[in-house]
């Protein structure tokens, strides 16, 4: 076998890290894929579709995790698993049906949802009708609506909606068409609801007549709705947005007949979503012990074996000191880690005399690159980041305060574990900075107070 030149090893690896969630039923992504979820104590992903398996109606959970977790990786996982079980599993992407920059509303999310479903029974089932019957009921609907809002005078100019493939579009792509519809379709929520109940009804029953099985269990995996983030002026109305859907909206979203797992973002706790529902956790691989903050030889090797797994040419590229240290660096988190390894061989492959195994140098650099991405961090972030560090927890004391902590598990800046018991840390690249600024900040106001 041809051994490839320097260069070409490290682009190898390079596009084998590329940001895409594996498949574990595809033969190609099962390569590469590590089962580390697989093998603690207790499989969250295994136990949904088990108790999918067991409940015979309807039911609704919630997973969360931060970015780079490695949720839609699993929850394919969990798509394959309910299917070697018998189940039917639609599963929505919800990047693809919702601009997620602004804020949501029941109304948008149903539609996007059932919008999804509609599609994939036309294209994976041959159900036809029931696209086509969604969408004349939706447009009946929202022309009627449209009437009704026009009668009280309200401000509202809802354009005509053909057929399914137009309101998707302008749902993702059309900021103020979507606000002219949450705005039209408030104060008829029930009705809509309803539309949308009645549609997934007769997608159950229909599946259940077309493979004459009337038990048919069916589910929906409705994914990257944890991605949703305010920017600059609307932050602060998108967490409030999606506080009130999973809050005070969050009885629409259990979907009768059908079993449905949503992504949600890893700061609504109890408070933000409720008593009773208790989201499973995809945490970040755990690198690093909680008391004494050495590194986890369990969780290091499970990050390195992704890398290896990915190129042979891995190990020649790096020493495993190397790679320990951007896995300790990245804070378990698994994008930030491929980041961490892919900046190393950008550097490397920009040296005019390029050695391998990569110099540890470069690691520096990397670090230094990715520890510059996750500032500034304000004065108020960072009290909160000491908080966290000093308790090792996220706790939201005031409600009003969620998207100040939100920001925080968006930037990554605070980190999630599990072993046994759930904890927090703040990310490992600016734990240095955090402390430093405490001091100044703890010197000025006892200054202020003299």
């Amino acid at each position: 076998m041809e051994t490839l030149p320097p260069k070409l090893k490290l682009k190898e690896l390079y596009q084998a890290l590329r940001e895409k969630p594996l498949d574990p039923a595809d033969p190609v992504d099962a390569r590469w894929y590590v089962p580390y979820v697989q093998q603690l104590p207790y499989d969250p992903i295994a136990e949904i579709c088990n108790e999918i398996g067991f409940n015979d109606t309807e039911s609704l959970y919630y997973v969360t995790g931060q970015r780079g977790t490695g949720k839609s990786t699993e929850l394919l996982r969990l798509r394959r698993l309910l299917k070697d079980s018998g189940v039917v599993v639609f599963y929505i992407d919800m990047l693809d049906y919702l601009h997620m920059s602004e804020p949501v509303e029941i109304s948008d999310f149903l539609i996007a949802v059932a919008s999804g479903m509609a599609a994939q029974a036309k294209n994976e089932h041959d159900l036809d009708v029931l696209e086509q019957n969604l969408w004349e009921k939706l447009k009946w609907f929202l022309g009627r609506v449209e009437i009704n809002v026009s009668h009280v005078n309200a401000e509202v100019e809802l354009p005509a909606v053909k057929f399914g493939a137009d309101i998707t579009a302008r749902l993702k792509a059309d900021d103020s068409f979507k606000q002219r519809l949450q705005k039209a379709v408030r104060g008829h929520i029930t009705e809509l609801v309803q539309q949308v109940q009645d549609f997934v009804i007769a997608l159950v029953g229909g599946l259940r007549q077309k493979y004459q099985h009337p038990g048919l269990q069916v589910a929906v995996i409705i994914d990257s709705f944890e991605q949703i983030r305010g920017y600059y002026g609307n932050v602060r109305q998108v967490y409030e947005s999606v506080v009130r859907l999973f809050g005070a909206d969050g009885k629409h979203l259990r979907l009768p007949m059908m079993h449905t797992v949503i992504t949600i973002p890893p700061y609504l706790n109890s408070i933000a979503i409720g008593a009773g529902e208790i989201p499973v956790s995809l945490s970040s691989v755990h690198v690093r012990q909680r008391q004494s903050g050495d590194p986890d030889p369990q969780g290091v090797a499970i990050l390195c074996d992704m890398v290896y797994r990915r190129s042979a040419s891995a190990r020649e590229i790096f020493t495993p000191a190397v790679l320990q240290e951007l896995a300790m660096a990245s804070g378990g988190d698994i994008r930030d880690f491929f980041f961490l390894v892919s900046q190393m061989l950008i550097k490397g492959g920009s040296q005019q005399i390029l050695q391998l195994p990569l110099d540890s140098e470069l690691a520096r650099l990397a670090k230094e690159k990715l520890a510059r991405s996750l500032q500034p961090i304000d004065d108020v972030a960072t009290r909160w980041l000491f908080r966290v560090n000093q308790t090792q927890q996220a706790e939201l004391d005031e409600r009003d305060r969620l998207p100040e902590l939100a920001l925080l598990f968006d930037r990554n800046l605070v980190i999630h574990y599990q072993n046994g018991e759930s904890w927090y840390g703040i990310h490992p690249l600016i734990t240095a900075y955090v402390l430093e600024r405490m001091k100044v900040l703890d010197e000025r106001e006892t200054q202020q107070q003299g």
